[in-house]
């Protein structure tokens, strides 16, 4: 992890702990980061594509695995668009939690904050997190319009999912279009279809 990461999940941590009545919650919150990063680099590295904290193989085999099969079969009978959602907010960060399962309906649909309790731009982020959603609402909406999910003007364009270069589009602070980006974890995986029949 770059020193300069760490040194912002360390003051995450302090700004997070001044506003707890308990410094102690922080302790409790997770192993320090530096002992799962090394941990998850060590063991399953190919697995974690680069965000810390959750369980890799949670994700790989309940979601990531399934949502490639389900891509490469039905890229040949219909047009797909893959996507990997990579945006947390400095308080989903600082819980481990980063972009779960999920986490991107609210900017789907351009409902951040659910109400004056609501945790999640406690830390910040607001304003990226208000980024992130409008160009995700534009690509919905101009893929519901028109079959093309575009991006707003300047945004990199989303190019169907294909066995020869399997693009996807990955959602965070500043939106890319990455060329076979689970390349790794297939390779590690092979071509073997997880069932349970």
């Amino acid at each position: 992890m770059a020193k300069s990461q760490e040194r912002r999940s360390h003051l995450i941590a302090d700004r997070f702990a001044k506003t707890t009545s308990s410094k102690r919650l922080i302790g409790h919150l997770a192993p320090p980061e530096s002992k799962v990063v090394k941990s998850n680099r060590s063991l399953l590295g190919f697995l974690s594509h680069g965000k810390q904290g959750s369980s890799p193989c949670g994700k790989v085999f309940s979601f990531r695995m399934p949502t490639l099969w389900f891509a490469d079969g039905h890229q040949s009978v219909a047009p797909v668009y893959l996507y990997r959602f990579d945006w947390g907010t400095p308080m989903l960060r600082l819980l481990r939690l980063d972009a779960a399962h999920a986490t991107e309906l609210p900017y789907v649909w351009g409902n951040l904050v659910a109400g004056p309790k609501d945790p999640t731009f406690k830390l910040g982020g607001l304003a990226a997190g208000t980024a992130v959603s409008e160009r995700m609402r534009t690509r919905w909406l101009n893929f519901a319009a028109t079959t093309e999910p575009s991006g707003p003007a300047g945004e990199p364009v989303w190019r169907r999912y294909r066995r020869d270069d399997r693009a996807a589009l990955v959602i965070d602070a500043h939106d890319s279009v990455v060329d076979d980006l689970d390349r790794n974890l297939r390779m590690a995986w092979g071509s073997e279809v997880l069932n349970f029949r």
